[in-house]
């Protein structure tokens, strides 16, 4: 059994239960718009490197004869290529001014939506920034083989975040496609996107009734 692997910007050649594999062509190219295509010419070759002049078929006609097919002079491969970047949306229950009254039991609504056209999402994080703090991660998500739409909702109680008084606090939403450089995973705009929102919680003093 012979298999054809794509690997980063090379192509390989598997044979049988063998398991070194052979680079049988290799290209430039790193990085592709989404919807673009890559065809790739591979001349057949014979053991002691000649070119197997014969007949060639494209896999385009209809009518294929019985097995065992006419060696081929050569192939075209045509990879299609579909990198998308994530989609997401953060939403916070807020006054329009974006500041929330401090009250006993205060909670926060949120809804994060995210999703890859292909279902390809790597990995997602929320996380929240009180101050000048660092951050501190609420949710998150990795899984190389594609996260499925992801529509969660929480109700986060201040307390939860260590606040019990006068606070600004600003939430931030990432996400990864999966989306490779046949090196390592790619992690900027537009495979990477991210949202803040940043809102803040008022706890007035009490004051005295006017006279």
């Amino acid at each position: 059994m012979a298999v054809l692997k794509r690997a980063g910007t090379s192509l390989r050649f598997l044979w049988g239960g063998h398991r070194e594999e052979i680079c049988i062509r290799a290209w430039a190219e790193t990085a592709q718009a989404f919807g673009s295509t890559l065809p790739r010419q591979l001349p057949t070759l014979s053991e002691n490197g000649n070119s197997l002049a014969a007949d060639y078929r494209d896999g385009t006609k209809a009518n294929i004869p019985a097995a065992p097919l006419p060696v081929m002079t050569h192939c075209d491969l045509i990879l299609g290529v579909n990198n998308n970047g994530p989609e997401i949306d953060l939403d916070i229950t807020a006054p329009p001014t974006g500041v929330i009254t401090w009250k006993p039991n205060l909670a926060i609504d949120l809804k994060v939506d995210l999703t890859e056209k292909n279902g390809r999402l790597r990995a997602w994080e929320l996380e929240y920034i009180k101050g000048f703090q660092a951050p501190v991660a609420l949710f998150d998500q990795t899984y190389n083989a594609g996260i499925p739409t992801v529509s969660q909702t929480s109700s986060i109680p201040v307390t939860a975040l260590a606040i019990n008084g006068t606070c600004p606090l600003a939430f931030k939403l990432a996400a990864w496609a999966h989306v490779r450089n046949g090196y390592s995973f790619l992690g900027s705009y537009p495979y990477y996107k991210e949202e803040i929102q940043a809102i803040a919680i008022e706890k007035c003093p009490s004051m005295a009734a006017p006279v």
